[in-house]
């Protein structure tokens, strides 16, 4: 290998380091936020009557949740065409 190919892959493995470490930051944050607000959520939300946005707001919580826990946790793998789909949408 020659020293360039050598700092390319040192560079991408700290750039996939980083990423990891991002992801698990912004997990905690967002389990942070639920911890401070799942006492109003059950007062406001889930004592209500089921409606279209009670649904939207469930699953734009929830699946926001389950969608960094499985990115912070490398359970997808980030190179796959199917998971950059489902990562975008």
């Amino acid at each position: 290998m020659n020293s360039t190919t050598e700092s390319e892959v040192l560079g991408l493995a700290v750039t996939l380091q980083f990423e990891a470490w991002f992801a698990i930051a912004a997990l905690c944050w967002l389990v942070y936020d639920w911890l401070l607000s799942f006492g109003d959520e059950v007062q406001l939300i889930w004592r209500s009557e089921a409606t279209l946005p009670k649904i939207l707001y469930s699953i734009s919580r929830y699946l926001g949740l389950v969608m960094q826990a499985l990115i912070g946790s490398k359970a997808i793998p980030f190179y796959c065409v199917q998971n950059m789909i489902f990562y975008t949408v």
